[in-house]
């Protein structure tokens, strides 16, 4: 899962901005960034900190700046001074892009802590244009200019369920907001557990959380079935499915064709209606959707043996490790004198990773495939790296030497 940051930067002193947010419907947190600027986290982070900023900056006559950092996506920021936006900027890594507006380039430069700093974060964004390899090293430079290297991974998600060492370490202050607090987790467990432990579903600590709630059985072979819980946004949750091949997958689509994930409540009765809703669908339809999705256990090594050494040893291969049985996790290797060739099933779960080694050069099969998703004389549709049953394995043997002819015709001296 990717790691995310959502932070509102006020400069000033910590008083004037407490009186604000003792006022605010919203929670919050509030900690020192570094002596200029004060750290605000609000309830609802990746909604509202932008617009945030812009009122608190109107409201106490000063800079404000909202901040976030989706390490795996992009990141970007929004100055406010005055309530006016001063300047903007958005890099996107998926489609090596910046977006930068500058309303007033000084406001930017005036509100920087380290000015030498900043004049290398201009640099960077200058020479990023001609260099669009070099996108991911824009934001350590903006976080230096602004002195905010502690604002990393900081949400509202993840302060709420830091420790008060964790806390302490920031010298953070909670701030409640005016709203009633729902006491969701309580509710959940009210509504939710006995119905599911009835059908064999139990609450698994292992993917739980304060916020998060997994209930899950476990087949005869040891693999994981369940529904999870996301409440980490408040007056929003979610209800997924969880499986095997099915990680994280919306439960109202699976079983109804209706998108409903992040179902709104505003309060407990709402959230009660909500939580109803999921328990009468998972116990009518997710349970037998789960059931009849189960994974069919057959002779993966059969299936190997079968098709990929015969496969592989046209190529020169020849195997030297095998675990048996390798469904249930463990690996079948591959080697000739310059390379070799892995294929690795995880454990409690039917995804397989492939993984290709020449000389000191490795790849996955997956990064192979995604790398050349546009290329319409590479790419075939389909490939999928898990499997369900017999048929959907040899299907996906079938698409790992399509694209494995692809690696040893371009990617690898034979």
């Amino acid at each position: 899962m990717s790691q995310f940051t959502f932070a509102t930067l006020v400069k000033g002193n910590q008083e004037p901005i407490a009186h604000f947010l003792e006022k605010s419907q919203s929670s919050s947190y509030l900690f020192p960034a570094n002596p200029d600027w004060q750290a605000v986290i609000v309830e609802n982070d990746m909604e509202i900190a932008e617009q945030t900023a812009q009122k608190m900056s109107l409201a106490l006559d000063t800079s404000a700046l909202y901040f976030f950092d989706c390490v795996d996506h992009g990141w970007g920021y929004s100055l406010f001074h005055r309530g006016r936006l001063e300047s903007e900027c958005f890099v996107n890594y998926e489609e090596s892009s910046i977006h930068i507006h500058n309303h007033g380039e000084a406001a930017l430069y005036k509100a920087c802590v380290n000015p030498e700093a900043y004049m290398i974060f201009r640099r960077w964004v200058k020479h990023f244009y001609d260099h669009l390899d070099e996108i991911f090293g824009g934001v350590e430079l903006f976080k230096k200019a602004f002195a905010i290297e502690k604002i990393e991974w900081i949400s509202y998600a993840y302060l709420s369920t830091d420790s008060d060492e964790r806390l302490n370490d920031l010298e953070a202050q909670f701030f409640p907001g005016s709203k009633k607090i729902i006491p969701v987790k309580k509710i959940i467990f009210e509504i939710l557990q006995d119905s599911f432990n009835q059908i064999g579903y139990f609450l698994d600590e292992s993917m739980s959380d304060r916020k998060r709630f997994a209930f899950t059985r476990k087949d005869e072979h040891g693999y994981t079935y369940g529904i999870y819980l996301d409440a980490s946004d408040n007056g929003k949750i979610s209800a997924s499915l969880y499986s095997p091949t099915v990680r994280y997958l919306d439960m109202f689509w699976v079983v109804r064709r209706q998108y409903r994930s992040d179902m709104p409540y505003e309060d407990e009765d709402q959230l009660r209606l909500v939580l109803e809703e999921i328990r009468d669908v998972f116990v009518d339809l997710g349970h037998k959707w789960l059931h009849d999705n189960q994974i069919e256990r057959f002779d993966v090594n059969a299936v190997y043996q079968k098709i990929i050494t015969p496969y592989l040893e046209e190529k020169g291969f020849r195997m030297e490790h095998e675990d048996n049985p390798i469904m249930f996790g463990g690996k079948l290797i591959y080697k000739r004198e310059r390379g070799s060739v892995t294929f690795e099933h995880f454990a409690g779960t039917t995804g397989v990773k492939i993984i290709m080694n020449e000389g000191d050069d490795e790849l996955t099969l997956n990064e192979l495939v995604h790398r050349n998703r546009n290329n319409p004389q590479f790419y075939r549709d389909g490939m999928r790296f898990t499997y369900t049953d017999h048929d959907t394995f040899l299907e996906f043997l079938d698409g790992v030497t399509y694209y494995l002819d692809r690696y040893f015709e371009k990617f690898s001296s034979k």
